[in-house]
C-alpha cells in the first residue's frame, strides 16, 4: 500500500481475468488517431508529440506541463518518487542530476536503468529504512499540475521494451487528497514476462476489478486508448475496441500519466541486468473532451 492508499498493483494481480480468445484475438484496425467516426463529437483538449524539449514542472514557478514525481509524501525527496512495490526511483536531473527522459527520433523515450550510484542517499528507498539503495533509476510524467478532465478520450502511443522487469503503465488519477486516495483508469499496464498481454483496469478508492487481452505486439509503437464516458468504459487498441464495461462510478476529473516502473507480478522480475537501460517510447499522448459533456 503506498503512502496514499493506492495499492493498484496488488489489486491488479489478484484480481484481473482474461477476456474471451476470440475478442483477444481480434485483427488491429487502423490508428483510432487517424479515425474517431467511431468516437463522434470529440474535441482536442490536450496533445504532446515530443518535438520540442519537454516541459517540466517548476516547483517554483509552477509553470510546465510535466511534473516528474506522484503527489504524495516530500515533493522534495525520494517518499515522492516511488510506490513500495516498486523496484525503482523516479529521478529528474534537477533532483538527482540523472535525467532518465531522452529525446528519440519521432517520440522520447524514458531509460530505465541500473542504479549508477549507490552511495547517494537521495537514490535509497524510504520504504525499507535506507538500508539499501534502488536497484533501479527510471522516470514517470504526469500532468497533475497542468491538465486535468472529467470524461472523453485519452491515448498514448507507445513501444514497450522486451526486457524482463519492465513495467510500463498509461492510467489516469483523480484527485488524490481524499481518505480513498482518488479513483484510477488504467489506460493499458503490460509486464515484460507476458509480453502479448495487456491489462486494463478501473478502480474506486483503491478497489476494482482487472482484465486482459491476449495476442498483441507490443514491440513497435501502438496506440492505447480509453474512451470514458459517464456510463460506460471502452478501451482501444490501435483503433479495434477491445473491452467495455459500465462506468463503475468515476466521474470526478482526472489526469494522465506515464511511466516506466520496475517489478510487477507475474514473476515480472529483472533477470537480465545486461538488458538495462531498457527504454519506453512515447511517440504521442492526447486527450479529446466529449462535446456533449460526458454522455458518450
Amino acid at each position: 500500500m503506498s503512502p496514499g492508499g493506492v495499492n493498484r498493483r496488488q489489486i491488479l494481480g489478484a484480481a484481473a481475468t482474461p477476456l474471451a480468445a476470440s475478442l483477444a484475438a481480434a485483427p488491429l484496425a487502423a490508428s483510432f488517431a487517424e479515425n474517431r467516426s467511431g468516437v463522434p463529437g470529440l474535441r482536442l483538449s490536450f496533445q504532446e508529440r515530443f518535438a520540442e524539449p519537454v516541459s517540466f514542472y517548476d516547483p517554483v514557478t509552477r509553470a510546465g506541463r510535466w511534473k516528474t514525481n506522484y503527489w504524495f509524501g516530500d515533493q522534495s525527496d525520494q517518499s515522492s518518487r516511488s510506490l513500495p512495490d516498486e523496484r525503482q526511483i523516479y529521478v529528474d536531473r534537477s533532483y538527482c542530476g540523472i535525467s532518465p527522459f531522452v529525446p528519440a527520433k519521432g517520440g522520447l523515450r524514458i531509460l530505465a536503468d541500473k542504479n549508477r550510484r549507490p552511495d547517494d542517499a537521495r537514490l535509497f528507498s524510504p520504504y525499507t529504512g535506507r538500508v539499501k539503495p534502488f536497484a533501479y533509476t527510471s522516470g514517470l510524467l504526469t500532468t497533475e499540475t497542468s491538465f486535468r478532465q472529467r470524461y472523453g478520450y485519452f491515448e498514448a502511443t507507445m513501444a514497450f521494451p522486451q526486457v524482463r522487469g519492465c513495467w510500463p503503465a498509461f492510467w489516469l488519477l483523480g484527485p488524490p487528497h481524499t481518505d480513498h486516495a482518488g479513483d484510477e483508469l488504467d489506460v493499458v499496464e503490460w509486464v515484460a514476462s507476458n509480453p502479448r498481454r495487456l491489462f486494463l483496469s478501473a478502480h474506486i478508492g483503491g478497489k476494482g476489478q482487472s482484465t486482459w487481452v491476449d495476442g498483441f505486439e507490443t514491440r513497435a509503437p501502438v496506440a492505447y486508448g480509453l474512451l470514458w464516458t459517464r456510463d460506460k468504459l471502452k478501451w482501444f487498441v490501435n483503433g479495434k475496441q477491445v473491452h467495455e464495461r459500465p462506468n463503475p462510478g468515476i466521474h470526478q476529473p482526472m489526469y494522465m500519466l506515464l511511466n516506466l516502473a520496475i517489478g510487477g507480478w507475474d514473476g515480472n522480475l529483472p533477470e537480465d541486468p545486461g538488458g538495462f537501460p531498457a527504454a519506453l517510447l512515447i511517440t504521442s499522448v492526447e486527450a479529446y473532451a466529449l462535446r456533449d459533456g460526458g454522455a458518450g
